[in-house]
């Protein structure tokens, strides 16, 4: 967040509108409608990395590179010649 923009939202209360605000975006006119208390970090820790580990398991490049580290390190065998090219394919 803009630093101009956020000095000037966290000064609000709920409904409240502030004065124009000139940031390196142009001016901006900001209304605070919500606001929501944090919970300490040591009570969200637990959630926060769940959802990262979520999102790492998700990440297709993620799967691809522990396919590769698996494949590297394991001592496989093909005798089909026409799959050996894959293996070494999927090695690199």
């Amino acid at each position: 967040m803009v630093k101009e923009f956020e000095d000037a939202a966290y000064k609000l209360e709920v409904g409240q509108l502030s004065e124009p605000v000139k940031s390196s975006f142009g001016y901006h006119i900001i209304k605070l409608t919500d606001k929501k208390e944090l919970k300490p970090y040591e009570e969200e820790k637990e959630n926060i990395r769940k959802e990262l580990e979520q999102q790492r398991i998700q990440d297709p490049q993620f799967h691809q590179q522990v396919t590769r580290d698996l494949l590297k390190n394991a001592d496989i065998k093909v005798s089909d010649k026409d799959l050996k090219d894959t293996f070494k394919e999927l090695k690199k």
